[in-house]
């Protein structure tokens, strides 16, 4: 039986202005957030496919229904494996419904989505239980990556000349009282692109599992998670490629109740890459976990992501250098090898 395989490619790069002769993550951030949530939301310039038939029987009573959809700038493929391909169709509309919802609310190129009210005003009443929830999990993620990841980005009315104080904790930039969500400088704005698209997987992924479609992949470009297996016995199995030559592997990992995010790009000066990552990988028990520790460690300097990425408790990385050499976590083989 053929191994449901996902390529993961970096084909195309971010390119920030060759003058900055330093590598600077604001800068990193707002040159994502410029193509807007659909096609920035994951803040790595990914794609991915999947190719496997739409209807499989894999054996026994079950069969493995793949369905594709355009959301958030990407393709979205759902492969649901249920002894109902009725229900496991019903399960997939569902699950694409909910993403396209959760979409709309952090799409910033909607006047009226949550996140472009909460910016252009600087406040926002009644937020969704989903948007307060995002912004913990961006809070405690820029806690966890001591301030790398930063959700925060300057105002567009803000220039180069006259940038905010970065000084200020991320918990000060935006408060809740009540029903009510605030920022607390009109200089800044929040820019969720670093973990929105994986935190969106994760809801389709637990909506899957609500409506009893426990063994399920979705694949939404380069945030990918998997529940349960594909046949028993058989986990779901991910080839990551490189940058640079999409027919070869980087890695070939298992996944089972578990996440993997991809993030990458290139800066560049004097006509030369200042980021020393071609791409970063990071698997985690979910989705939005992934984004934000991939989004981090592309980030960091390469002892620092190192060591960032061995300190995540289940959690493994391979971090590909501009050079095509390998860096492995440490736990990266326990948790990903077959």
């Amino acid at each position: 039986m053929p191994l449901t395989q996902t390529f993961i490619n970096s084909a195309n790069f971010i390119m920030i202005n060759p003058l900055n002769a330093t590598f600077n993550r604001r800068l990193f951030v707002k040159a994502i957030s410029a193509t807007g949530f659909g096609a920035a939301l994951a803040a790595t310039p990914v794609s991915a496919a999947m190719r496997i038939a739409d209807i499989l029987r894999i054996g026994g009573r079950s069969s493995e229904i793949s369905r594709t959809r355009f959301i958030m700038g990407t393709d979205v493929t759902i492969s649901a494996v249920h002894e109902s391909a009725e229900e496991a169709a019903k399960g997939i509309q569902a699950a694409f419904d909910e993403m396209e919802r959760l979409a709309a609310l952090f799409d910033r190129r909607n006047t009226d989505s949550e996140i472009s009210r909460l910016n252009r005003t600087g406040r926002l009443d009644n937020p969704s239980p989903e948007f307060v929830e995002l912004i913990d999990h961006a809070r405690s993620h820029y806690l966890r990556s001591n301030g790398v990841f930063d959700p925060t980005v300057p105002a567009e009315q803000v220039t180069q000349e006259t940038q905010p104080d970065r000084s200020a904790h991320f918990s000060a930039a935006i408060r809740k009282n009540g029903n009510e969500m605030r920022l607390e400088s009109k200089d800044v704005q929040i820019n969720l692109d670093g973990i929105g698209r994986g935190y969106i997987v994760d809801r389709a992924s637990e909506m899957l599992s609500s409506l009893g479609i426990e063994n399920h992949l979705v694949n939404a470009g380069s945030d990918i998670r998997a529940k349960g297996e594909r046949t028993p016995g058989q986990p779901w199995i991910v080839a990551i490629t490189g940058p640079w030559k999409k027919e070869y592997f980087q890695a070939v990992i298992t996944l089972k109740d578990a996440a993997v995010s991809t993030s990458g790009g290139k800066t560049f000066v004097n006509e030369k890459s200042a980021q020393p990552w071609a791409s970063v990988s990071v698997t985690a028990p979910t989705s939005a976990e992934a984004d934000a520790l991939s989004t981090a460690a592309f980030l960091m300097d390469t002892r620092k992501a190192e060591l960032f990425i061995n300190g995540q408790k289940n959690c493994g990385g391979l971090m590909l250098a501009q050079d095509g050499k390998k860096t492995f976590s440490r736990s990266w083989q326990k948790l990903v090898g077959i």
